[in-house]
Parts: structure tokens; sequence; C-alpha cells
């Protein structure tokens, strides 16, 4: 591999291709230039389409509404100027060689002049996504973040989902990761503006695995909705996009003063109320209602002599939400017959009630410079301060019954009632809080020349989260508890107490052991990028084409330090919590386990003086916790382990160059084909345990550096077809690649020397690749709609997946001698996989109907995706019925809305569908493949409303999950009698006003 060179020969193509733009002398033809806006409201029209009648020369409009054509001839020309939703309009002009001329037009419609009529941003925001979706030469979905009316709980994510081939992974009733076209969402690439940004939350999903920076994964729920004006899910990125995107790429693009052509100044305040829970939220502070309150500021200034040539955006924002969720966990039996009962293996119940708030507090600005017309620079900024608390309280039933423990417990359940004899009544609290702040800064410029555009960006981004978690844990009561479990209703099944102390009022004062747990962790990461990139256009020639090329580098440091205390509660308390019970929190859910007392968490870490002290015990700095060992007996080694194994330190370089050519091959067809060749260099830097070193802090505090290195190329070629009015055909071959998770490549170094098995991470662990074939087809309604058709098929090289090995010594670059002949447990790139998809799309707005009937809008998307491959299949016993699938593949999800805008109403209902799908499969020659986990189909309805009381003050209403619904999981197949999870979601109210000044 001669990395070198082939980057030589690449950026010797970027400078040939910059040279001629600098010694070609300006056109003799004529050139005209102006701009596309808004009569009625004033907002500039980026994606306007501008054509001079009878030719080929066609153009769109760039952000801030403005055009230009170049090389036409002299004489007369027509212009004819369109955009979704209004009337078209034309003008003459008259061309002499070598002049530019100036036309720009206000467009409008006949609907601005009915008073009945709702006139919002909502429907210019909707034409202007659709324009954008029309023009692009990938297959990618756009949508305005006003395109669904409130965005609810201020989070971006809760509109992505409603986008074709998107999925939404819940946290509540909110959405906090995303995934494109059913992969992983550690596979889809999010950016601000076209460049990564920051987010260091250290979040786990269900089960546990790292969906922050540690498995690369993008968490959109501190992402300021109201700095964001459209979305864009690209299904093809092209050679000039980033190729780490296996999935796809969300591209969130921010506002900017040139939207409008004058100021604007919102005021939008208004609280969130869980209906579900009510004041139960948080009894302790008694807050039921949590506020928010958002500014928004925009204008544009005449600076330096200039007229209109600086514009200046700002966001200020605070929210609060309260939300709850419940998980009810009962275990089916091991290797049960498919086809008959299912029975009880043990009972935890319930797993979970939790209890969240969520506070975000955002300051975002923008400026934007016009240096000369078609020249700008930019800076953009932004802190965010994101902030999760959270109370996670688990009573628990479990006698660790099995069905190999043949008795009256087994003997006496059934399909619906399980009966369960002698159970131990447990109880765990844990307190967490969770902080996160981000900085965000982007510099950008845009310089257009006759022929040539230059354009660059220089982007840094630091996240830090801090997050502390305080527990009490396997209290184990001494009362032994009997109920039955019944299960006729198996989404809701319903606890019945027969015998044994009543578990509503017990007092803990019985307890045979005693936990207490401080985490303390910290989660860095930032983000550093530049990009330089040159297009330079060849109008005049028979075949209009133009060629892009450029650079871009990115580095992304991570680093997690994780500290861990644990200490048994025996010398002073002995088994008697009693002084330290919680009777104000109410946590039953409907149909679940009655109000069971809980531990007082805060109450005993304070008296016990547990906390984290970052300078460590005196003599002992590896040791960061204090305690008073009157309350704790401790182990110092076991936490100086859990302390300092599973830190890493990981850094990503990544440089790539490009070569990208767009062809007019006739005036409706479009190629665009590219090249792009990217080198990653990874480095991590974690512990590795030294057997051998005299104290336990040498033992698990030495460091050793791992370093890979990898090249990919990345080809590409995408159609658009036109061949009539409003009809698109698209084809697209794509090639993209999901780099292997930091928890993957890191690891957990472990030894267990009882069964003599070693497990760890794989540095060398290379990218999953994908090749893409996309074939679409769309037809745009008039005045604003589309409907469009679309199949893929998506092969997938080099999965990641895990394995076990016979360790021979050198394993993947670790010297791993002391440990041969043993047992090895890590991942390797080892498989591939086919996923092959249909998306249907559909959105129209009814204005062209008769009286109230012109407010009507629906939206309909479906997405069916079948998956196979050689490896981590799912592989059922005979006679059950589901096929053979990859892990975390979403087969089906749906979006179903509609909207009436009339008068001074807006009323929305959205319907979103989320089809069952296989999270872990027990693969072939496991004893008891019963036992692969699946996620339940989800369904969420939301519904939004807005009152008009005058053209400057609005007042609305969210709903978010009516209902509400509930998600859930299962055993071996999906099927309702195997459900072990069934996890309860909160409806969320969220009211207040919106004013313009």
């Amino acid at each position: 591999m001669n990395i070198p060179h082939r980057l030589v020969l690449l950026c010797s193509g970027i400078i040939t291709l910059m040279l001629p733009a600098a010694l070609v002398a300006a056109d003799a033809n004529a050139t005209i230039r102006g701009t596309v806006s808004n009569q009625a409201t004033g907002d500039n029209l980026g994606g306007a389409t501008i054509r001079v009648e009878g030719t080929n020369h066609v153009t769109h409009t760039e952000r801030d509404g403005s055009y230009t054509l170049r090389d036409l001839p002299s004489g007369s020309a027509t212009l004819r100027v369109s955009f979704p939703g209004l009337d078209a309009a034309t003008a003459s002009v008259e061309l002499t060689p070598g002049q530019t001329v100036r036309q720009d037009f206000a467009l409008t419609a006949g609907i601005y002049v009915l008073p009945e009529f709702a006139v919002s941003g909502t429907r210019e925001a909707t034409a202007l996504a659709i324009a954008r979706q029309e023009q692009s030469a990938m297959v990618m979905s756009s949508v305005s973040s006003e395109a669904f009316g409130s965005i609810g709980q201020n989070n971006i994510a809760n509109v992505l989902r409603r986008l074709p081939g998107v999925v939404g992974d819940v946290m509540g009733v909110n959405v906090s990761s995303i995934s494109v076209r059913g992969m992983d969402e550690q596979h889809t690439l999010v950016n601000i503006d076209g460049t990564a940004a920051a987010g260091a939350s250290q979040s786990t999903d269900g089960i546990g695995e790292a969906v922050g920076p540690a498995g690369r994964a993008s968490l959109l729920g501190s992402v300021p909705a109201e700095f964001i004006a459209s979305v864009e899910v690209i299904k093809t990125p092209t050679a000039d996009m980033d190729a780490d995107s296996l999935g796809g790429v969300i591209n969130l693009k921010t506002k900017s003063a040139f939207d409008r052509s004058g100021r604007s100044v919102h005021l939008t305040a208004g609280g969130t109320y869980n209906l579900t829970r009510g004041k139960e939220v948080d009894p302790t502070k008694g807050q039921y209602i949590f506020p928010s309150v958002e500014l928004v500021y925009g204008d544009v200034y005449n600076v330096l002599g200039g007229q209109k040539n600086l514009g200046l955006f700002v966001t200020a924002k605070h929210f609060q939400s309260g939300d709850t969720t419940g998980v009810t966990r009962v275990d089916p039996a091991e290797g049960w017959d498919f086809e008959g009962p299912t029975l009880p293996l043990r009972v935890a119940f319930p797993t979970s009630f939790q209890f969240l708030r969520n506070e975000a507090s955002s300051v975002n600005l923008k400026l934007d410079y016009k240096l000369r017309e078609g020249s700008s620079v930019g800076l953009s900024g932004g802190y965010t301060y994101y902030k999760r608390p959270k109370d996670d309280m688990r009573p628990r039933l479990d006698g660790g019954t099995r069905v190999a423990d043949v008795g009256p417990i087994v003997s006496e359940s059934t399909d619906q009632l399980w009966v369960f004899r002698n159970q131990r009544l447990e109880f765990l609290r844990q307190v967490k809080s969770n902080n996160v702040k981000t900085w965000r800064w982007n510099l950008q410029g845009d310089h257009r020349f006759d022929r040539t555009d230059v354009t660059w960006d220089l982007t840094y981004s630091p996240s830090r989260q801090v997050e502390d978690q305080i527990a009490t844990q396997n209290m184990t009561s001494t009362d032994l508890i009997s109920f039955n479990w019944d299960r006729s209703d198996y989404e809701k099944p319903r606890f019945i107490q027969t015998g044994g102390r009543d578990i509503t009022t017990n007092n803990m004062d019985s307890l045979s052991r005693i936990r207490a747990i401080n985490d303390h962790d910290f989660m860095e990461h930032e983000v550093r990028g530049a990009r330089f990139d040159v297009t330079r256009r060849f109008d005049s020639l028979a075949v209009p084409f133009k060629v892009k090329t450029g650079v871009r580098f990115r580095e992304e440091r991570r680093d997690l330090d994780q500290n861990s205390f644990q200490g048994e509660v025996f010398p002073k308390l002995g088994g008697d919590f009693s002084a330290y019970v919680d009777r104000e929190w109410n946590f039953s859910w409907p149909g679940g386990l009655p109000n069971v007392p809980m531990p007082d968490t805060r109450r005993f870490f304070n008296d016990a003086g547990i906390r984290y002290n970052p300078a460590g015990a005196p003599g002992q700095p590896a040791m960061k916790f204090d305690y008073d060992p009157d309350y704790l007996t401790i182990n110092s080694g076991n936490i100086i382990r859990d302390s300092e194994r599973d830190d890493w330190a990981a850094r990503d370089r990544i440089s790539a160059v490009f070569l990208q050519g767009e062809f007019e091959l006739q005036p409706r067809l479009r190629m665009t084909a590219g090249v792009r060749f990217e080198t990653t260099d990874i480095a991590l830097t974690k512990p590795f345990e030294d057997r051998n070193a005299p104290t336990v802090t040498e033992r698990w505090t030495q460091r050793r550096t791992l370093e890979t290195k990898y090249d990919n190329w990345f080809p590409n070629l995408q159609f658009r077809y036109e061949p009539w009015d409003r009809v698109v055909f698209r084809a697209a071959y794509s090639t993209t690649i999901g780099r292997p998770k930091i928890t993957d490549i890191a690891g957990r170094f472990s030894v267990d020397e009882v069964e003599e098995i070693v497990s760890f991470g794989n540095a060398g662990l290379q990218p999953q690749e994908g090749k893409n074939i996309d074939l679409s087809v769309e037809y745009y309604f008039e005045p604003v709609g589309v409907v469009s058709v679309g199949v893929f098929r998506k092969r997938i090289n080099n999965f990641v997946s895990p394995i076990n090995l016979t360790i021979r010594g050198d394993e993947f670059g670790l010297d791993l001698s002391d440990f041969a002949g043993w047992e090895g447990r890590t991942k390797e790139n080892i498989g591939n996989g086919t996923v092959d998809g249909l998306e249907l799309n559909y959105s129209q707005q009814f204005t062209f109907l008769p009286g109230p009937l012109k407010g009507l809008g629906v939206f309909f998307n479906w997405t069916a995706l079948s998956s196979k491959g050689d490896f981590g299949e799912y592989n059922p016993p005979a006679g059950v019925p589901v096929k053979n699938a990859l892990p975390k593949f979403r087969p089906q999800s749906g979006n179903l809305g509609l909207s009436w805008a009339y008068g001074r109403w807006d009323l929305r209902v959205m319907w979103n569908y989320t089809a069952a799908y296989l999270e872990i499969p027990f693969l072939e020659g496991d004893e008891d493949r019963s036992r692969s986990l699946w996620r339940g189909e989800r369904e969420q309805i939301d519904a939004f409303a807005t009152f008009k009381v005058s053209p400057k003050l609005e007042i609305f209403a969210d709903v978010l999950n009516i209902g509400p619904s509930n998600d859930s999981a299962y055993f071996g197949v999906v099927a309702g009698p195997r459900q072990r999870d069934t996890i309860w979601m909160s409806t969320m109210l969220t009211t207040g006003f919106k004013a313009r000044f």
C-alpha cells in the first residue's frame, strides 16, 4: 500500500483544475443576476428554478435567493421562474455582449389573497424542502424543521423519524438517536452544515451497548431545534461527502438571517406536563410543570458602506421536561417448546421505574458577511448545556426459580398464570446525574467567481460530560413472598400477592445484604476539521459540465475515565435499613406492582460520607473516593481495578481527497460521477493488565498504545433524468463504510482464571464496507407535494462479529503468550450480508380544493427491508414462523400524518410505526436458541394544535404518545406469550404561546 503516491496523484489533479480559473479571461457573453423572494412573506427563496426559455440555460437560487446565469447570447431572452406552491413568473430582458443585467422576482400565489386561509411558515417551508429534494443529484429526503408544525419536546430527532427510511430509538417518549435504512444507529453520520459536531454523552441503550461517541452513534436530544432550518437525509452520498455513513447521512442546516429580507424577533414560552404521572414526576421538589422559554432574533445590517451585507441570527433557549418510563420484566423458561405453553424461568418484577428530568440551555449565533456579490464569510457558534438527572427505582421479586428445580412452583404454573412461592423481596435505587457541555465553532467561506467557486471551512467542537451515579443495591430481604403473576393479558400482566409480609409496608428492617455503589465517569469528545473545495464550470461546451475537487481533514479525540466504588453496609447498620426508607415516591404503574417503599439513597450517601475525590485517598491516589468506615467495608483492590480497566483514550485522523464531475448530458439528463480516497489513522491508549505487578495499582495502571491504519477508495455514479416536467427518475451506485465502535476496538481486558478465558479488544478491526444500488421515480405535484417509489440493495462486507478462539500467543498484535491454550473472546471482521429495501413516500397539500378543504394536507411513507447474511443470522427451529434476519435491522417502519390549516387553526395528528426486529441472536451451536432477543413493534401517535390569536400571537398545545403506546421485548420468537419486557411510556403535554415582534 503506497498511500503517499496516491495522495500526490489526486492532489496534482486539484492543482491542475484550479489553474484554468486563474488564467481564463472574463466572459464576452452576457450575464443575468438577481434575487427571488416571496412577495407575501418577505422570505428569500432558495431552490427556485430559473430557466431561459428555448435554451438549455437553467440554474437554481442560492439559499439567500440569489442566482446567476452566464454565457448568454446577445438579444432578447425570456426568463421563467418557478417555485413549489407559488405562481410562476416570467420576464423579458435585452442582452448585449459582456453586459450584466439584474432581474429580481417577487413570487406570490392566489391563495395569499384569501383572508380565511391561515398563512404560516409551514407551507413555505415544505415547498422549500421539496424544491431541494427535486433538484438534488442524490437520493435524499429533505424537510424543513417547520414542515410538521411544532417540534415535540424541542427535539429535532422527533422531526427526523417522520422521514422515509428513518427510525428513531426512543428514550421515554423522545427520540435519542437515529438509524437510516434499518442499519444500527452507529452507522448514521450526523453533520451540522456539512461538518461533524462533538457529542460526549456516554449513554447506553436498553441492553447496555454504548450509543454515544464510544459507539460512534450521534445523540440528538441536545441539538437545539430552534437553530435548525431544515434537515436532509442523504441515502447515496457523493464523493464530496464523508464516507463513514454506512446507513446514510443526516445533514442539519442551520438558520441564517439572510433567509429573510428583514428583522424577525420571536418569543416562545410554555410548559410541559406529564399526563400519565402528573404530580408524581418529582414529588421531592414539588415540580410537575416544567417551563421552557426561547428567544430568536434575526436581522440584516448595512456595514462598511455595503447594503444589507451583514446578517445576524441568534437563539437563546432554556427547556425542561419531566419524563417517566417503567419496565416490567418476566423471564420465560429456557428451552421451552415453541408450540407449547410458556413456563416461568424467574421473575424480576418490575425491572425499573425511571423518573427523568431533561434540561437544556443553549445559546447559538450565526454571522454572515457578504464581501461582495457572490462572496461571503460566515461564523457560527453555539454552546449547549444539557442536564439529565434520573431517579431509577427497581424493586425485585426474585427467588432464582428455574425449570431445573422441579417442584410446586413449576408444576402449579400454567401458560396464563404463573405461581411463585417463597420469593425474596429486593430493592435497588439509582440516582444519576448526567451533565454535558458542548461547544461548536465553524468558520466558513463561499466565494463565487466568474466560472470558479471556492468554498472552505474550519471546525472545532469540544464536548464534555460528567456523570455521577449513586446506588444502594442488593438489599435482599429475609422475608419470603408468595404471589401469582396473571398473564391472561400478557401485554398488561397483573401482580397478586398470596403470602408473606405485605410488600407495600416493608420497612427494610430485616435485610441480609446491602451494597453501596458510586460511579463517577468523565467523557470527552473533540472534533477538529478543515475543508477546501474548488468547483470549475464549463457552461459553454456542447455538454456543459462542472468539476469539483477538494481535500478534507478530520480529527476526533475521545477520552473515557471511569471510576467505580462499591462497599458493603454491615458495620453500623447491620441488616436494618429502616432509617433510610423513602415513602414520598409513588412509582406504581397501571397493571403493575403496587407502591413499594424504596431506599433513600441520597440521604444514606450523605450520612456515610461517600463522594468522589479526584485527588484520591491519602497515600493511595488511585483510590478516588472518600467514605466513613463506620458505615462501610470495602475492597480497595477491586475498586482500583474497576476504576482503571475500562479507561481509554482514542484518536481518529481521517484525511481525504476527491474528484467529482457533474455533466448535463441532455437538458433533462444529469450525471454525477466521482471518486473519493480516505486514509484513516487510529491510535488507542488503554490499560493492560500486568499480572506480575507487585501491587494492585501497578497491575491495572499500565498503559499501552495500539495503532492501526487503513485506506479506502469510494467510487460513485448517480443519474437524474426528468423526461417530463415534475417527473424525476434516479439511479445511483455509491460506496460507504461503517467504522468499528471504539468499544469494539478498546474492549475490556479481563481474565477468568477459573474458566481460563481471556477477553480483549481488537485494535486491528477494519470498517464494514457497503456497496449500494438505488433506483427511484418521483412525481412532484402542483402546487406542493411529491410521491415517490424507490428500491435499493445494500451489500455489506466485513461485518464485525463476536468470535471465540484458542489463544496461541500473538493475537491481533497483542502479546497474550501468558494465556496460550486458553479461550479468547474478541470481535473480528467476518461475514457478509445483503439488505434489500423498498421505500414509498407521499405528501401533498390540497390548496386547490374549495373552501375549508384547501387547508388539508397529508403525508405517508413506508419502508420495508429484507436482510440476509452468511453469519449472525437467526436460524429458528422447525415450525417457528420467522425468517432469517441480520441483527439490529428494522424490517419495516412508516409514518402517516394529517394536517388542516385554515383560518386561525393549524391542527395535526401523526402516527409513527416501527416493526419488531432481532436485537441479539443466539447463533448456530448455542444450546438454547429460544433465548434470541427481539424488540417488539412500536406505535406512537402525536397531536399538535395551534390557534392564531392575531398575526403576531399564537398559542399551541402538543401531545406526545397519545394512548399511550408501550414498547416490548420478546424471547425466541415475536409472539405475545413469550413477551419478556413491557416498557411503559408516558403521555406528555406541552402548551404555551409564540409572539412575533
